[in-house]
């Protein structure tokens, strides 16, 4: 008997979970075999797939579309994103592990490090919220794009459309997002004016 993931057996919505099921059963084997392939160790592999799961969840509308060869693709594509992107995070901190140094609180450095740590969290917050406020179709899109690293053809696969339509839909997606922003910046300003 197959195990289901935790974050399947979870879901709120009944005929969600019931397709998120019958999607793990069908492909769990390959998304497996994927994994492993790239990551290489069986414990590491789990995570991945659970990983993969997530993403299948956060686009089960889009993947609920698409014809049973594309679905097959679409989930190959979502399990080596999340073993490539685990891969690069890995890689990141062993380099970091070499490069770490207590900072010296006197030390302007440090000071301006921490300042721009700040500044980070805080456009990174902007960003979510931003992209809350798109269209989901643009949020969807932007996302397979930038978080998901899937190439144009995938997407145009996933979106079925021609792969010359991508990058238009993308540059239009990525205006939207910008004036969600500007929108979000006018407001923060405004209310910061106002205390």
């Amino acid at each position: 008997m197959i195990a289901m993931p935790l974050v399947i057996t979870e879901m709120s919505d009944i005929s969600d979970r019931l397709f998120m099921e019958k999607l793990y059963l069908e492909y769990h084997f390959l998304m497996f075999h994927v994994a492993h392939e790239i990551v290489g160790d069986y414990q590491i592999t789990e995570d991945m797939v659970s990983e993969a799961c997530i993403a299948m969840i956060r686009y089960l509308d889009t993947i609920r579309e698409l014809p049973d060869p594309k679905q097959k693709r679409y989930i190959i594509s979502l399990v080596r994103n999340c073993c490539y992107t685990y891969l690069r995070e890995k890689r990141k901190e062993e380099e970091n592990i070499f490069r770490m140094e207590v900072p010296d609180p006197s030390d302007s450095d440090a000071e301006a490090a921490i300042d721009s740590t700040l500044i980070y969290e805080a456009e990174t917050q902007m960003l979510e919220l931003a992209l809350q406020s798109i269209d989901k179709g643009d949020r969807e899109l932007l996302e397979m794009k930038y978080m998901e690293d899937l190439t144009d053809a995938e997407i145009a696969e996933v979106r079925n459309i021609k792969a010359d339509s991508v990058r238009s839909c993308l540059t239009k997606a990525r205006r939207r997002l910008k004036s969600a922003l500007l929108a979000l910046d006018e407001l923060h300003s405004d209310t910061t004016v106002d205390r």
